[in-house]
């Protein structure tokens, strides 16, 4: 099964993928912080939504909009 995850928007405008915790391909658990997003000076950690490995769709420093899929877990 494959999950894909997207940022939680707060409020308007576009924001910026800031940091990667893990590697493509890593194995991450179930609420591991994966990401940071930078919008409006907030940072916005990202977790995973489910164990398995990751598969990173979204570089970091990319622009973001609304809805976005940074990536997929893939499950076991």
């Amino acid at each position: 099964m494959v999950k894909k995850f997207k940022i939680k928007w707060l409020g308007e405008g576009e924001g910026i993928l800031s940091q990667w915790f893990f590697e493509d391909g890593g194995a991450v658990q179930e609420d591991d912080v994966l990401c940071e997003v930078m919008q409006d000076k907030v940072v916005i950690e990202v977790s995973a939504p489910t164990s398995g490995r990751l598969e990173v769709v979204t570089a970091e420093d990319d622009e973001l909009e609304p809805d976005q899929i940074l990536g997929y877990i893939l499950c076991d």
